[in-house]
């Protein structure tokens, strides 16, 4: 004989059931919160191919297992590539300036130990992302790296910091377009008018070189592309492939 249950045998069960969907939702959602805060490590290098032109480490050079290193393995790496620029990315951190690209591990230099090693390697040149304010930053440089501002080229946000950077110490400077939106071509006319090092695209506004007479650098690319300088992970100096 089957039995009834009660009508009210079921009440309650399903709000404390949508307390437990809730909760869970909640972990969930922190989770996920806290693995998008964790410093990202990118796959690395698996093999470096040498290229032609002008080459450019990004963010201190891919190592094996990661990209967007900016330590002191990647840039020692780079110099064994045969590398003479190094880029590093630059943020200003509580009132310091730090080596670091925002989401990846902080760098374990800092801006005096990188001038302690740029004069162990007197070849190399670091040019400067400074993510942040950039006149504040290279007045960081200028004080933790003292004496070594032809060491550095500062990338500028806008043409019209030039001469600001120019009158601190660092007179040659890459202009880096991504700074400005995407169909803003009003720095060309005005980049012209400057010596600048080079002017930086996104490879995806490589069309833009058209516009300028300064040397065009694309970032970030892993495969040669002639007529251009490059950013890159993972390729390096033909010259370093032919010794």
């Amino acid at each position: 004989m089957k039995t009834q249950k009660p009508a009210d045998a079921d009440k309650g069960q399903f709000p404390h059931g949508r307390a437990v969907r809730l909760g869970l939702i909640a972990v969930l959602a922190i989770l996920v919160l806290a693995l998008t805060l964790l410093p990202r490590k990118a796959p690395g290098c698996d093999a470096y191919t040498p290229s032609g032109g002008l080459l450019i480490a990004h963010a201190g050079g891919g190592l094996p297992d990661a990209i967007y290193p900016n330590n002191r393995a990647a840039i020692d790496l780079a110099v064994e590539h045969g590398f003479d620029l190094i880029e590093l990315d630059f943020s200003e951190k509580q009132g310091e300036l730090t080596i670091w690209h925002e989401g990846y591990p902080p760098s374990d230099m800092t801006v005096a130990d990188l001038g302690i090693w740029l004069k162990k390697n007197p070849r190399i040149r670091i040019v400067a992302d400074i993510k942040t304010n950039v006149m504040s930053g290279l007045a960081h440089i200028k004080r933790d790296a003292p004496g070594m501002e032809h060491r550095f080229i500062p990338e500028i946000h806008e043409v019209s910091q030039f001469q600001d950077v120019e009158q601190l110490g660092f007179p040659d400077q890459i202009l880096a377009t991504y700074w400005y939106p995407s169909d803003d071509t009003s720095w060309a006319s005005e980049a012209d008018k400057l010596p600048l090092f080079g002017v930086a695209l996104p490879v995806g506004r490589k069309d833009q070189a058209t516009l300028t007479r300064h040397l065009p650098i694309l970032h970030t690319v892993n495969k040669s592309m002639l007529g251009y300088g490059l950013y890159t992970d993972c390729m390096v100096p033909l010259e370093f492939a032919v010794e």
